[in-house]
């Protein structure tokens, strides 16, 4: 997911997150190119079996509430995060999209 979302290879989820600065506390989110969330929001349409890196390397996100909240928080990521729990727009397994939103 990171480097799909950055479009950069050796992201790591830890990598989306800006750390804070001073007292400010509100995780921020890197910048991400536009086309990062776009290519992930089209591979969450195709079937599961064509995508299943991409349904693996999601669980790793679960562990890291600052870089979930900074996505949820940022326009074109909350779309992702938000076509990746309706059940009409995504492959996600039903598992995968309940974990997804018992995670925040």
């Amino acid at each position: 997911w990171p480097a799909l979302l950055t479009l950069e290879s050796n992201m790591t989820v830890a990598d989306l997150v800006v750390p804070p600065q001073g007292d400010y506390v509100r995780p921020t989110l890197r910048q991400l190119p536009q086309a990062g969330p776009q290519i992930v929001l089209e591979l969450l349409r195709f079937p599961l079996e064509a995508v299943r890196p991409l349904h693996r390397g999601l669980p790793k996100l679960f562990a890291n509430k600052d870089a979930l909240r900074a996505l949820a928080l940022e326009r074109n990521p909350a779309r992702v995060l938000q076509a990746a729990v309706d059940s009409s727009t995504s492959t996600l397994p039903p598992n995968l999209r309940v974990r997804l939103i018992r995670s925040f």
